[in-house]
């Protein structure tokens, strides 16, 4: 009994604690008119044992023309902002003010932040959680499967690849990525040479091989199928600098 009711008064007390966090939202949000500040922000809930720290720009800027922030609001009247973060940079995710106060505090405005070491000195531990996020995630790997990495292993198919756009495209239809089931032309630069190619995913080798098979076997099977050699054109030097600088 006495360890029942000692539960109880835990329940208890966890729940005024989240209803005082609440609270305080509630107030931070509603003092808060218009969008919300470009800056520096620290989540307000510890996620998987650490806060996160993130940087926050107003999607639509204030138009100098007009006083006043009327017309933001007249504009945006969410409070759009884009995050960035210290492992991925700039991200597709975008918070209304009222996702990003609920969720985030300001540590700084931008404009109160004339430089790094500013900062740093100012803020310490949120340069320090900043850095840190920033130092752990320079490898390849997820970090507490939370933390995405900096670096990121890239599979490119380069060459003649065009006559095996098809068998490309079968492959990367299982992709368990919905960012890997869509193909796109890429320049990259190995050792200071630039190279231009389909990116593939490193885990479909093995259906691109088998799709490759059975292109040829359907290609093999055809009718009535001839081939034409045509005289190859000149390299026009001009559209070739401008596909490789």
């Amino acid at each position: 009994e006495k360890a029942e009711g000692e539960r109880e008064d835990d329940a208890n007390d966890t729940e005024e604690e989240e209803e005082k966090d609440q609270e305080a939202i509630r107030k931070s949000t509603k003092r808060k008119k218009g969008p919300a500040s470009s800056g520096f922000y620290m989540s307000r809930r510890a996620i998987a044992g650490q806060k996160y720290v993130i940087y926050a720009k107003r999607k639509f800027a204030i138009n100098a023309n007009i006083k006043g922030r009327e017309n933001l609001l007249w504009r945006d009247p969410l409070g759009v902002m884009c995050v960035y973060r210290p492992n991925t940079g700039k991200t597709g995710q975008e918070l209304t003010t009222s996702e990003l106060m609920t969720k985030y505090s300001l540590v700084a405005s931008i404009n109160d932040v004339l430089d790094y070491q500013q900062l740093n000195r100012d803020h310490k531990e949120f340069a320090e959680r900043w850095n840190n996020i920033y130092d752990i995630t320079s490898g390849f790997d997820k970090i507490n499967n939370t933390l995405a990495p900096r670096k990121q292993r890239v599979g490119l198919v380069h060459g003649a690849v065009m006559h095996a756009f098809p068998a490309l495209d079968l492959a990367v239809k299982g992709a368990a990525r919905k960012a890997d089931r869509t193909l796109k032309v890429v320049r990259v630069e190995i050792d200071g040479e630039r190279i231009i190619g389909v990116k593939f995913p490193m885990d479909r080798v093995a259906e691109l091989m088998d799709a490759s098979k059975k292109l040829m076997e359907a290609r093999s099977m055809a009718t009535n199928f001839e081939v034409m050699q045509e005289k190859l054109e000149e390299v026009d030097v001009k559209v070739l600098k401008r596909a490789t600088t």
